[in-house]
């Protein structure tokens, strides 16, 4: 979900009075006819606790989505992601190799977009929907210091998304935005290789995640602009279907939890800006269910920085 997440944001905002909105404000909607192109570099960080395993998840993403304005009503975009690094680091372990990494790179998927405009009076409403297909293909190196082997991992199953969004230009400094979506993973199939040893096929059940989001900003001027939103997310609980071989199906249960967004932005121009994001996913449970038994996975809390821009043609 977090993937069309951060292309959805760039296309599902709408205007309320399009003369007073600017590039960056919640409710920001592109014209006919024009293009914006929004580039994210984030890096973020999450540590959890597995029995008595200790593990560190890092991962640096380069995110860009460019959309066009077919009409005053109906804007369409383009999400195409790239994984820099992913990596996944045994930090304590109670038996075997410490210090063992998996690393990552690689194009996530593609994620197309649509926004319509339903109403721009006092209050706007938007429908939004947006197809992620299940494009990606990372380069993977596992091993500790003492030896590394590289492998590939691939991910082939495709989810739709589909939300509402009502906001308010309340006047010249403030604004807000409430969004209600869900998001469908169909079934799929993961399939990683590493070299040397036969390929790891498992296969993804389908499964739904919902999202509840209210943001709020607050524009100083013509140039500075403060936002803070909150999330309320409800994942879906998925099945992996290994071969009995691997220890057969295992169902995965992951804990509702909220996330903290701040953003401060600058607009250099009416059409170009920068900007600076913090997020917070607070610490929640994962549990996987299999034949063996029960697994349970602490997350801490998880923070991602952002360094933005977006650009208007």
């Amino acid at each position: 979900m977090k993937k069309f997440t951060v292309a959805l944001a760039l296309c599902a905002t709408s205007g309320v009075f399009a003369q007073d909105l600017m590039l960056g404000d919640l409710n920001f909607f592109q014209k006919a006819g024009s293009v914006r192109w929004n580039t994210e570099l984030d890096y973020s960080k999450v540590d959890s606790e597995e029995d008595k395993d200790e593990y560190t998840r890092s991962s640096i993403n380069f995110n860009n989505a460019v959309t066009y304005g077919i009409s005053d009503e109906l804007n369409v975009g383009l999400g195409l992601n790239y994984a820099i690094k992913n990596e996944v680091t045994n930090d304590k372990v109670d038996a075997g190799p410490k210090d063992k990494k998996t690393t990552s790179d690689g194009l996530s998927d593609v994620t197309v977009l649509g926004n319509y405009r339903l109403m721009d009076q006092q209050f706007y409403v938007d429908l939004v929907g947006g197809l992620t297909l299940g494009l990606s293909d990372a380069e993977v190196a596992f091993g500790t210091a003492a030896g590394e082997s590289e492998g590939n991992n691939n991910q082939g199953h495709h989810s739709i998304a589909l939300g509402a969004a009502l906001g308010q230009k309340v006047d010249s400094n403030w604004e807000w935005r409430a969004f209600l979506g869900l998001d469908y993973h169909m079934s799929g199939e993961i399939t990683e290789v590493q070299k040397g040893q036969k390929s790891n096929d498992v296969d993804t059940t389908s499964y739904m995640d919902w999202k509840l989001s209210v943001d709020g900003q607050y524009r100083m001027d013509n140039k500075w602009a403060f936002a803070a939103g909150l999330d309320y997310i409800l994942p879906g609980e998925q099945t992996l279907e290994f071969t009995a071989a691997q220890g057969g199906d295992e169902d995965i249960d992951e804990d509702a939890h909220f996330r903290i967004r701040l953003a401060a932005k600058h607009n250099l121009s009416d059409s170009m800006l920068v900007s600076l994001g913090y997020d917070m996913t607070a610490s929640h449970d994962v549990e996987a269910k299999s034949t063996g038994g029960k697994n349970t996975t602490e997350l801490d809390a998880a923070h991602r920085f952002v360094l933005g821009a977006q650009f208007l043609f």
